[in-house]
């Protein structure tokens, strides 16, 4: 079965051009799924993406009309295409020209993979290099109280990967009220505010990167 998937923008021109393409490529209209969230909101909170992944099955295809429809960064946009692979689905982008089911395509999203390997430990990096900046200006570094860009970018992309809150709290040893202090204080270009802290519960708050 071949499936489409619409990402759409407040504001989206391309939503025509969009479903056009979809509707061209061979798809049904009842088989196209489409969220209307921005790009930075993490897979697992699009609920027509949702939908769509809890019906495909091995064999499908997905289809979309750009590969950042299903994700703006790398490391979301890789998390997502190699869950689907692993379930034997295909990946297909109409504008982009890939293929997940060609040697090309694979070999494509290999690159991909490998780069996004790079970019999680070059953030992993900057942060431990923020830290010891700070030590040695004499801030301590424990439980850190200076919010900054580098541990913003460190939270959203564990975020990205589906991790808690209280699991990047204790992987980069802060508290979770700090995470979104620091959340709110540097949210994504173009990207909602950053919700209020919700109350604590016996798994910890549930969290939706702004």
């Amino acid at each position: 079965m071949v499936y489409g998937y619409m990402r759409i923008s407040t504001g989206d021109r391309t939503v025509d051009v969009q479903r056009d393409a979809l509707v061209s490529a061979g798809i049904p209209e009842e088989n196209i799924y489409s969220d209307t969230i921005t790009g930075s909101t993490r897979i697992s909170r699009r609920p027509e993406f949702e939908k769509l992944r809890e019906r495909l099955r091995q064999g499908d295809i997905l289809v979309v009309w750009k590969m950042d429809r299903l994700g703006r960064s790398i490391l979301d946009l890789i998390t997502t295409v190699f869950d689907l692979l692993d379930r034997d689905v295909t990946v297909r982008s109409i504008t982009d020209a890939v293929d997940s089911s060609t040697p090309q395509g694979r070999a494509l999203f290999g690159i991909l993979d490998t780069i996004a390997d790079l970019e999680r430990e070059n953030v992993r990096e900057r942060v431990r290099a923020g830290m010891r900046a700070a030590r040695q200006r004499g801030t301590h570094c424990g439980r850190p109280r200076m919010a900054n860009r580098e541990m913003a970018e460190a939270i959203r992309e564990h975020l990205r990967r589906d991790a808690s809150v209280r699991d990047i709290a204790r992987q980069l040893n802060i508290s979770v009220s700090l995470i979104y202090k620091v959340l709110r204080e540097f949210p994504d270009q173009d990207a909602e505010p950053a919700p209020p802290m919700p109350e604590e519960t016996e798994d910890g708050p549930e969290l939706m990167i702004p």
